[in-house]
């Protein structure tokens, strides 16, 4: 099989390895409007839900980065996959804040190590040269994954109760890990690594850079700065437009869920297009357009607070799918 055929089967596979992750993350933003009720969870203790699976998911990846490197990208990506399916199972069967808070927990932490895992599988397998238009594209998985997610959850919602939510997602996220299994053998050393002129080069997935080594790197610790700004707005939106949408401007829960999936919309198409705009024109100084179009992603989502009352047509077509969607990549 020649290499760009291995680079697309591959880069396919991680795609819907990492899209499937957030058919399992994003359940969680759109219960919110009818949990509250259901366990009888007041605003705070819907907050500590969030805390409960994204601090578990930051601790891995910033304490244990080197999981991928250590036993093998592929294998910790099937393994973590798994794991979170179980998790969410788990979630769909309990009863009390507690229970739920624990469930969160070992989905953020077994979700972790999926992200580490992709990118070192994609830098492995492609140039450079190549970096910003491979993970632009991959980022879609992101919001394809979240328009997915949300989409499925909102209907299960409506027509099956909360509980399915959560289950839905885990037999598609084990069905993944075996589709991996079956179509994309382990590869350790034999992976095939080209340069921008397609020449072969002899890599392997190890990796013998060191956390304090690679802070230590320039622009590393702005860029951990600007990356932590950008998941602060877009977990924000993740877990509590839904709930914004009816509590404050009375969506119904269906129309909200679908409401919110405008925004991985946006997502879809400005992050794969910011990444071949990056590779044409900006390839040697790539951070001054994408600091251009965040600032104007901000600004614009700051006025959602002004415009937000002005009915569903606008935010529906200018509201999140325009501003929203600068803001993810």
């Amino acid at each position: 099989m020649n290499t760009k055929r291995r680079q697309f089967i591959n880069f396919s596979l991680v795609w819907l390895a990492y899209c499937s992750t957030y058919f399992i993350r994003k359940p969680l933003g759109v219960v919110k409007t009818v949990l509250g009720m259901e366990l009888g969870l007041n605003m705070s203790e819907l907050g500590w839900l969030d805390v409960a699976a994204i601090l578990p998911y930051a601790a891995v990846q910033i304490g244990y980065p080197g999981l991928s490197s250590k036993y093998g990208a592929q294998i910790t990506l099937r393994i973590c996959l798994v794991g979170a399916a179980v998790s969410s199972v788990f979630s769909s069967l309990v009863s009390s804040f507690s229970t739920l808070v624990l469930a969160l927990l070992f989905t953020g932490v077994f979700l972790a190590p999926c992200w580490p895992a992709c990118s070192l599988l994609l830098s492995t397998w492609f140039p450079s040269s190549k970096h910003n238009f491979v993970f632009g594209l991959i980022n879609t998985a992101t919001y394809s994954g979240g328009l997915g997610g949300t989409a499925l959850a909102t209907a299960l919602l409506q027509y099956s109760g909360w509980r399915s939510v959560f289950l839905a997602p885990a037999l598609l996220a084990v069905l993944v890990s075996v589709f991996l299994l079956c179509i994309l053998p382990i590869q350790s050393e034999n992976i095939v690594r080209v340069s921008a002129s397609g020449e072969k080069l002899s890599s392997s997935l190890g990796s013998n850079s060191n956390q304090p080594s690679l802070v230590k790197i320039p622009a590393v610790r702005e860029l951990c700065i600007c990356m932590f700004c950008l998941k602060f707005v877009r977990y924000f939106m993740y877990m509590w437009l839904p709930l914004y949408l009816v509590q404050h401007l009375e969506y119904s829960a269906l129309q909200a869920g679908f409401m919110s999936t405008l925004f991985d919309i946006g997502g879809i198409f400005g992050s794969p297009l910011l990444g071949i705009l990056l590779d044409k024109w900006f390839s040697h100084a790539p951070m001054k357009p994408v600091s251009i179009v965040m600032m104007a992603g901000v600004l614009s989502l700051a006025l959602f607070i002004i415009t937000s009352t002005w009915g569903r047509l606008f935010n529906g077509k200018y509201c999140h799918f325009v501003r929203q969607g600068f803001i993810n990549y």
